[in-house]
């Protein structure tokens, strides 16, 4: 599941995060969107829940590409940042 977050981070922002910092990156902006921008949240929450049985086998790939959508439209520097903070983390 994790190498569909590292994929997903890979195709969307041309980054090559490893399956753990991908792991955290989704962690970190799942919850900045659950905090900051309640609709942003529910509209994720909305898409979820729209998936086709196809897409819900890979479920945290579509998501999470459909959060970094989001983040790089909505706080893009944030999403700089907590890209910087994961490469540099291991």
């Amino acid at each position: 599941m994790e190498d569909n977050k590292a994929k997903a981070v890979l195709e969307e922002m041309e980054y090559e995060l490893d399956a753990k910092q991908a792991k955290r990156l989704f962690t970190n902006i799942y919850a900045f969107i659950l905090y900051n921008n309640t609709q942003c949240f529910l509209y994720m929450l909305d898409y979820r829940m729209r998936l086709t049985p196809q897409e819900k086998a890979r479920e945290d790939y579509f998501l999470f590409r459909f959060l970094l959508r989001q983040m790089r439209e909505l706080y893009p520097s944030e999403l700089l940042s907590l890209l910087s903070n994961r490469q540099h983390a291991a």
